[in-house]
């Protein structure tokens, strides 16, 4: 069963448990995300318990931060709805206000996390099926609270896709391994000039992971986020 391997493991982080109708979506969750998986090819995690520790405990990692607050979310690079769906989850049974967008590129994976909302009745919640760098303007620069990434692309990268969908005051979140740590100190210089800056980093599991918060303290500059291949190929 998913709900006391996870609620283990949010114990030891002084988390509150899940319980009741929440115990049971994140139950029918990770039923749902091992039954499909072959159709999508969501994870490479077989079990239950394994789904409960490398996707959900990981996921809600981010209740780390003690200032989360919730509000409008964006979750890039969502795959099979990670980090968003079990930080959905779990703000709603905490009575924190999210409304929340996944985003990916992989249209399939989107087919699964539009089933997935639909299963779970998350109310606040919606899938697409798009390009960060070239959504923008669809989705609103500047509008959103936080915005997520797990293992998602290189921290400068990720950054650049992420700062302009994010409100001057807004945080984002990256989440890393500690051998990703010269990545993530190499990006700093990029996150200032997306008009943030680091604010925090928590560590997890031993040390081997940590969440990287960097919060937005000006506008991002209107020729942000470049075309894809811009982006990958140098620094701005």
């Amino acid at each position: 069963m998913t709900v006391p391997a996870l609620n283990k493991i949010l114990e030891g982080r002084g988390f509150a448990p899940v319980k009741g109708e929440t115990a049971e979506k994140f139950e029918k969750f990770a039923s749902l995300l091992l039954e499909k998986n072959r159709l999508y090819n969501l994870t490479a995690i077989e079990s239950e318990e394994a789904v409960a520790e490398r996707h959900f405990a990981d996921s809600l990692s981010l209740f780390l931060d003690p200032d989360f607050r919730g509000g409008r979310m964006l979750d890039l690079g969502c795959g099979g709805g990670f980090p968003g769906i079990p930080v959905k989850l779990y703000a709603d049974g905490a009575g924190i206000p999210l409304e929340l967008l996944l985003m990916d590129s992989t249209a399939k994976k989107i087919d699964f996390v539009r089933e997935a909302i639909g299963e779970l009745s998350l109310s606040g919640a919606k899938a697409e099926a798009r390009r960060a760098e070239e959504s923008v303007e669809e989705f609103g620069r500047e509008s959103f609270d936080l915005v997520t990434a797990r293992a998602v692309s290189d921290m400068r990268v990720i950054a650049e896709l992420a700062f302009p969908y994010l409100r001057t005051g807004g945080a984002f979140y990256a989440w890393k391994t500690r051998k990703a740590l010269p990545e993530v100190e190499d990006a700093l210089s990029t996150v200032k000039l997306l008009g943030g800056e680091e604010e925090g980093r928590f560590f997890y599991g031993d040390g081997v992971f940590f969440l990287e918060k960097c919060r937005k303290t000006a506008p991002t500059p209107a020729r942000f986020p470049r075309k894809y291949a811009q982006i990958v190929k140098k620094k701005p």
